[in-house]
């Protein structure tokens, strides 16, 4: 049985990434729900945006930590994705104020996508901006399409 994905552990995860100097901005459903986007909820995964330009820190300081496992389904130009305690954190690069999704797909990230943000509970924490939430919700098809030419799925 794996760890419940719970705010304490969800803070446990962004302190251990950026104590280690990888400076990551929540995103995903935990992000829209700080935001009061959506009403609390369990949530299956931790999602993070990452400005960088590739995910060598990030692979090298991985590889020290014990309990940590990659999801090599998941492993892609714009995407790492492990399992942390059970939980699936995944990790998207923002290069430059953009993401190529699947080598396909430039998507521009909104000016103010990095914001940072404090909780009910009362940490800090770095949380992607509501425009960046709702320009990616609003762009998901293209991604999908994306991937889906990328392997082959449709013709282009």
């Amino acid at each position: 049985m794996g760890t419940t994905n719970n705010s304490e552990f969800l803070f446990g995860v962004y302190e251990q990434l950026k104590s280690a100097g990888i400076n990551v901005w929540l995103f995903g459903g935990w992000a829209q729900e700080l935001h009061a986007l959506i009403p609390p909820s369990e949530h299956k995964d931790i999602d993070f945006i990452y400005p960088a330009k590739n995910f060598s820190l990030l692979e090298e300081w991985i590889k020290t930590q014990p309990g940590i496992v990659e999801v090599t389904k998941k492993h892609f130009s714009h995407k790492r994705a492990y399992e942390w305690g059970g939980v699936l954190v995944e990790i998207t690069l923002i290069n430059d104020s953009s993401t190529k999704f699947f080598d396909k797909y430039l998507f521009q990230w909104p000016k103010d996508t990095f914001g940072v943000g404090l909780t009910p509970q009362g940490e800090v924490i770095q949380i992607a901006s509501i425009n960046a939430i709702i320009k990616y919700a609003n762009h998901y098809k293209d991604f999908n399409y994306a991937r889906a030419t990328a392997d082959g799925l449709i013709a282009q």
